[in-house]
């Protein structure tokens, strides 16, 4: 997605990668419909606004493990039968 971001093209992306137009494509793709965006520039922007593209690693790991709690408690109050 940061490449895409800045212009390269699924064929530049690929060859950076080693890997084919269409995984590319593919790979990309679904970013975009997990993200809900009409298209790869939407997708970008909205990486971007959400803070999902340009994060060091540190923020990554953080807000990784931050869902990763909120998983857990979420599915504590699921076994206690507690609903809000």
């Amino acid at each position: 997605m940061a490449w895409a971001a800045q212009g390269k093209t699924y064929a530049e992306i690929g060859l950076l990668l080693g890997i084919s137009f269409a995984t590319v494509k593919s790979n990309l793709d679904n970013a975009r419909h997990k993200l809900g965006a009409v298209n790869l520039t939407h997708a970008v922007a909205l990486a971007i606004i959400y803070g999902n593209l340009f994060m060091t690693e540190h923020t990554i790991y953080v807000r990784q493990r931050a869902a990763e709690l909120d998983y857990e408690r979420m599915y504590f109050i699921g076994e206690m039968g507690v609903v809000r």
